[in-house]
């Protein structure tokens, strides 16, 4: 009798695989994990004046704009409540870095990260010099790596080989990063659709390796289609 089910030996296995194969993504959770940790260890007060400081809101970006772009992407909001939510992100990027390679992986995120956040804070010093949104908007809150996440979630639309699989990936995020913009417009929803966008244009990064080959590669499957 076997102690352990040879079909879930077979599965942490290729579990182990996958991530010895997105040593990038493993990395920036690690360092994601500690940034978190230590934060959120610091208290309240100091937890806020952190998240603060690494905020990419129009303040910042006009002060340190570099400095905020890196650490924003290190620094989560909303307390232990937001790591269920990077932990689920975090395992869609396993299987786009193995995909992509740790450079076009890096690349397409780091796209969405930068091209989102200069695009809405372009749209909120517009809209300042206007007259058309509060001053408070300055130093508002904007952390988190859900820019980059976005277009890592549109280039994995090219990950697909089937074209209907392709389109029906590709609609999911639409809708589901598409109804904030439309339903309950801020920066922040068109930040996502727009991050999303360029994921959708980061085609020319995609490699020509179909998703089942490399599964097969990498967990001893027989290549599908």
């Amino acid at each position: 009798m076997e102690i352990v089910p040879s079909s879930l030996m077979r599965t942490a296995r290729c579990l182990r695989t996958e991530l010895r194969s997105a040593r990038a993504t493993a990395l920036y959770a690690f360092a994601l994990a500690i940034t978190t940790i230590t934060v959120q260890s610091a208290g309240p007060r100091v937890a806020g004046q952190v998240v603060l400081s690494a905020s990419t809101n129009l303040h910042n970006m006009g002060d340190h704009p570099v400095r905020a772009l890196i650490a924003s992407a290190f620094v989560l909001q909303g307390g232990w409540g937001s790591c269920a939510k990077a932990a689920v992100c975090l395992l869609m990027m396993v299987p786009a870095e193995r995909w992509l390679g740790p450079l076009r992986w890096a690349a397409v995120f780091t796209i969405g990260h930068v091209g989102a956040t200069l695009a809405t804070v372009a749209g909120i010093a517009w809209g300042l010099d206007h007259g058309l949104l509060p001053p408070s908007i300055a130093t508002t809150v904007d952390v988190g790596m859900s820019y980059g996440v976005a277009a890592v979630a549109g280039v994995l639309t090219y990950w697909w080989a089937h074209p209907l699989a392709r389109l029906a990936w590709a609609g999911f995020w639409l809708v589901h990063l598409g109804h904030d913009p439309v339903l309950d417009p801020t920066f922040s929803g068109f930040g996502h659709l727009l991050a999303l966008l360029s994921g959708f244009l980061a085609h020319p990064l995609a490699p020509r390796k179909r998703r089942a080959e490399q599964r097969s590669a990498h967990c001893g499957g027989a290549p599908v289609g």
